[in-house]
């Protein structure tokens, strides 16, 4: 039986503070490879996804702003688009100084790995993105319609992290409220405790706190994400982009927009996968990160 590689976990600082990284070293001959997580979760969730691939490559997957151990100024009243995540992960890898990188991201971390990766498009080799957030045409419009009447751009997603609860009297009674229910029902109970266990932070009277506030993670529901098609249009890398059929956040209107604009982009749809598709898919995940890493 393989023993896991446990990854190290570093500090790595950008401009405007420390994030928070965890690193399994590999095959310094290989690109390198970050992995950026969804909303509200963080990198430590994908433990269980990354770390069969350890050795072969070099990983690194790191916590967002706002998210897990980062810390990173994140006012829910300032935030206003997702560019900065791309911002961030630009300079992360900046600051790790590898000479090539693949980029993969789940959700939000998509794309945000898709923003970094037009930014540095000659040190790409292959971007991977699995379930990236696009928002119609029609629901920017009235998002900016919105912006300009000075209204509040509350979806039903906001409102419902919004009631979440934020604080927990030890680390098992936040599991056994997110075990099996909601956005968790189809979660392997492995990766549910990961998630926990990077995403709560003790707390000087012994309850456990989230480590992404509700606030934040509500706020970038609001905020949402800029159209993918133009930053896709300045890379000359494999782009694969991966997607679920069970209320998939992959729409097929933008997804066609994406292939216009990036012609080298395959789309792989994986049958009966929610969202959540790491999760409930990671085989054939990591068969598509070996693609992309020429492992």
């Amino acid at each position: 039986m393989s023993v896991e590689l446990k990854p190290e976990q570093l500090t790595v600082t950008i401009k405007d503070g420390p994030v928070h990284v965890l690193h399994w070293p590999g095959d310094a001959t290989k690109p390198s490879f970050h992995f950026a997580h969804a909303n509200g979760f963080n990198a430590g969730t994908y433990r269980k996804l990354l770390a069969p691939l350890a050795g072969k490559f070099p990983i690194f997957a790191s916590d967002l702003r706002g998210h897990g151990l980062t810390d990173l100024p994140a006012d829910p009243e300032q935030h206003a688009d997702w560019q900065m995540y791309g911002r961030d992960v630009s300079q992360l890898l900046d600051a790790l100084d590898q000479p090539a990188w693949v980029l993969a991201g789940h959700s939000m971390g998509a794309v945000a790995s898709a923003l970094a990766a037009a930014a540095n498009p000659a040190r790409l080799r292959g971007l991977l993105m699995l379930e990236p957030v696009t928002y119609p045409r029609v629901w920017r419009v009235i998002r900016s319609v919105q912006r300009a009447l000075g209204r509040k751009n509350d979806n039903p997603m906001a409102q419902m992290t919004m009631r979440r609860r934020e604080i927990f009297p030890d680390r098992e009674m936040a599991f056994r409220a997110y075990r099996g229910r909601g956005a968790f029902r189809t979660w392997p109970e492995e990766y549910l405790r990961d998630f926990l266990d990077h995403g709560l932070s003790a707390q000087p009277d012994g309850s456990m706190k989230l480590a992404c506030a509700p606030s934040w993670e509500a706020a970038n529901y609001r905020a949402g994400p800029p159209p993918l098609a133009d930053a896709l249009r300045r890379l000359s890398c494999p782009i694969t982009v991966m997607y679920g059929t069970v209320r998939s956040t992959t729409f097929a209107g933008e997804l066609r927009a994406m292939k216009r604009a990036a012609r080298q982009l395959r789309d792989i749809r994986i049958e009966g996968a929610s969202h959540f598709l790491p999760k409930e898919h990671p085989d054939r995940v990591r068969e598509e990160i070996v693609a992309l890493m020429g492992a």
